[in-house]
């Protein structure tokens, strides 16, 4: 076992599981807090250093990671579930608790390996187009993501598994209570919910270790495709008329309603964008561009997200209070502010978008991809100017309408 901060004993039984279990709980709480350290900058990284540290993500893909997912279902597999502890015998935890060292060993090993690249590549800085696989870019974003795998995902499975292993105790020593086995079945729900996300996980990260940067873009629109449908809920809430059942709907709330309604076909038309570029495999992007650029196109799609929560609060207290909230410049700059970043997005990848092979007598995917977003601006410039059009009517009609009486 290596160094660690929990001591397990020779032979395990159910309490020192659960306190082993207490234990890694507690130390994979918030590991990605305060653990960076002061670096000196400098110019760049040598050949060899280069070479060394694409190594070291290579040990992370065929020997840290797959070996952490076979641990993580060896230890749900040893729970034996479901199980009924009281008609069958309670699962080994000699071996629960020897699978236990040997995820945490794995984990810690996986957590020093990409904090020490994390730490040479940050000293380089962002103009490091020259160190492909191991642009700060793609390595902050593997130490993010590996952090959360293991603070939230394998945590959270080792959570599941104390509250499974506790229930069914309890419900063996009170054979009598019949809240234990309803506990468990839940119970036993989030243990394979949380397998699951960390075979996701995990599965993602292998993928970015070796994989283009374009891949760590798609997955950020691909999870940004699928938050939209919250915006697209209280849309549809608002131009329903269902948050309020007054008899006398003023003028202003008409219009405010209208605006939820012209709202609809945008974020639509944001989820397909979004959906369009998280699947596609017509191109890649240039492996020449820096982290300073691909961080940057990584933020658009969180910004797309704020700019329609900001939207949609605003329409949402309009409504409530029945007075605009803001004005029609503030609300018009939401949308504008979003379409400029789908703009800018689509002309960067114009630029810099590397066309991949296609099948012999098959069409190019390119020319297909193309085709798609030239139909799609069109919608997108349409939905847009009926947008503003009912903006601007609210706008020349608002010194009359005024609040409802």
């Amino acid at each position: 076992m290596a160094d660690s901060e929990t001591e397990a004993p020779s032979g395990w039984d159910i309490a020192s599981v659960l306190k082993m279990l207490d234990d890694l709980t507690d130390k994979y709480d918030l590991i990605g807090q305060d653990t960076r350290e002061d670096f000196e900058e400098k110019e760049e990284l040598t050949r060899d250093e280069i070479d060394s540290r694409e190594g070291l993500l290579d040990e992370l893909k065929f020997n840290l990671l797959p070996p952490l997912q076979t641990q993580l279902s060896s230890l749900v597999t040893s729970l034996a579930l479901p199980r009924d502890w009281r008609k069958s015998p309670p699962p080994d935890f000699q071996i629960i608790g020897n699978v236990l060292e040997d995820i945490e060993e794995t984990a810690d090993e996986i957590l020093d390996l990409i904090r020490s690249i994390a730490l040479d590549i940050q000293a380089v800085g962002t103009g490091d187009h020259r160190l492909k696989r191991c642009k700060q870019f793609r390595i902050t974003h593997l130490l993010n993501s590996i952090e959360d795998l293991v603070s939230l995902h394998v945590r959270g499975l080792f959570i599941s598994c104390h509250g499974f292993l506790r229930e069914s105790k309890l419900s063996r020593d009170h054979p009598e209570d019949r809240t234990h086995p309803r506990v468990i079945r839940m119970l036993e729900r989030g243990v394979h919910w949380e397998m699951g996300c960390c075979t996701h996980s995990i599965k993602k990260i292998i993928g970015w270790c070796d994989g283009p940067d374009f891949d760590v873009l798609q997955t950020r629109w691909q999870e940004k495709a699928q938050e939209l449908d919250r915006s697209l809920g209280l849309m549809t809430e608002l131009s329903h008329h269902t948050m309020s059942r007054q008899r006398n709907t003023s003028a202003l709330r008409k219009h405010v309603i209208k605006l939820g309604q012209f709202t609809i076909p945008i974020i639509k038309l944001v989820r397909m964008f979004s959906n369009k570029i998280s699947k596609t495999n017509a191109f890649t992007l240039d492996s020449e561009l820096n982290s300073e650029m691909l961080a940057r196109l990584h933020k658009h799609p969180q910004k797309i997200d704020d700019y329609f929560f900001i939207h949609g609060r605003k329409l949402l207290e309009s409504y409530k209070q029945n007075e605009l909230e803001g004005n029609h410049v503030q609300m018009r700059s939401q949308i504008v502010g979003i379409s400029d970043l789908l703009e800018s997005f689509l002309v960067f990848l114009a630029f810099h978008h590397i066309p991949l092979p296609r099948g012999i007598g098959r069409s190019s995917p390119e020319s297909h991809f193309k085709t798609w977003f030239s139909e799609w601006q069109h919608s997108w410039h349409v939905a847009c100017n009926n947008f503003s059009l009912i903006l601007l009517g609210f706008q020349d009609g608002q010194q009359q309408l005024g609040p409802a009486a």
